[in-house]
């Protein structure tokens, strides 16, 4: 049976067409305002770089080997590309700093790193142990609310591609021309894709990325600050703002591009990056760093046709 057979297939697709672009606005919107109240929160330089950036031991690595740098910790040999320890400064690490600081008591260059010089497992705890806390503070989306945004795009889809299917059905069963309504709802497919993959693979809820936002406004303005004054800590904005939130350090520290992630995954529709199984941890021991590293680091600041 035909849905709609009263209408001819031109007008299918036309009335089809609209529909599903309704159902998708509406969809994007729901899948946006899971998360409906937010206000931004204040974010450490730490806190920024979780919400920012996927878990990657190499990525983290970069990282605290620029905020020692940019703490004066370290020191670059401009030609070698290496980096060495500053002797002649003397001031409190974290473990997980220390671990790093290590790898620099003779000269290193970030481009020669390997996974094998640390341990992984200490990394990754702590890396989750701020993302958790994150996630209690409403920052990044919990399993409950992946779950409510799979389940409401698994439903969304269903609704929308339903009278096409049934039509498209109907239409090869009756023998008639449904080339075009192929061809929509192929395009409806990518569009769906398009727009909404990102939305429902995206960790961050609303008050993420106020919060993020707030943030780079934050030292944006330190940094305009810093140009205009004798600003102490202007050398330090400027120099962590540069791996934070610019793409300088990666010259800077002689290494390629690596994956960054502010956006999501759109590989697959219900990938789900945003889970982290406790036991997965590593090391539970050093999940205590979050704090005493953020304290060190605050210091500086988806029938119709033509002929139907």
């Amino acid at each position: 049976m035909r849905f709609l057979p009263f209408i001819n297939g031109k007008l299918f697709l036309v009335i089809y067409g609209v529909y599903a672009v309704a159902l998708i606005i509406l969809l994007s919107k729901k899948l946006k305002g899971n998360d409906e109240y937010y206000v931004a929160t204040g974010l450490d330089e730490v806190q920024y770089y979780v919400l920012d950036n996927k878990y990657s031991l190499e990525n983290m690595f970069y990282y605290i080997t620029y905020r020692l740098y940019a703490k004066g910790i370290l020191l670059k040999n401009e030609e070698e590309k290496t980096f060495y320890v500053n002797k002649s400064v003397s001031t409190y690490l974290s473990s997980i700093e220390k671990k790093v600081y290590r790898l620099y008591l003779e000269k290193f260059a970030p481009k020669d790193f390997k996974s094998s010089m640390l341990n992984e497992n200490q990394f990754k705890g702590y890396y989750y142990s701020i993302y958790n806390e994150l996630i209690t503070k409403g920052l990044i989306k919990d399993s409950d609310m992946i779950k409510k945004n799979k389940s409401t795009l698994k439903m969304g889809i269903l609704i929308i591609f339903i009278p096409g299917v049934w039509r498209l059905i109907g239409g090869i069963a009756s023998n008639m021309p449904v080339t075009a309504l192929v061809m929509e709802i192929i395009i409806t497919f990518i569009i769906i894709r398009v727009v909404l993959s990102s939305r429902v693979n995206d960790n961050l809820t609303n008050k993420g990325y106020a919060s993020k936002r707030a943030f780079e406004k934050q030292y944006n303005s330190i940094i305009n600050d810093s140009d205009s004054s004798s600003n102490t800590n202007g050398g330090y904005a400027n120099t962590m703002q540069e791996f934070l939130i610019g793409a300088a350090w990666m010259n800077f520290l002689g290494v390629n591009n690596i994956y960054k992630n502010s956006g999501s995954d759109t590989s697959t529709f219900f990938n789900n990056d945003s889970s982290f199984d406790s036991s997965d941890s590593g090391d539970s021991s050093d999940s205590s760093d979050s704090g005493s590293s953020c304290s060190a680091c605050s210091s500086c600041g988806g029938c119709g046709s033509g002929g139907d």
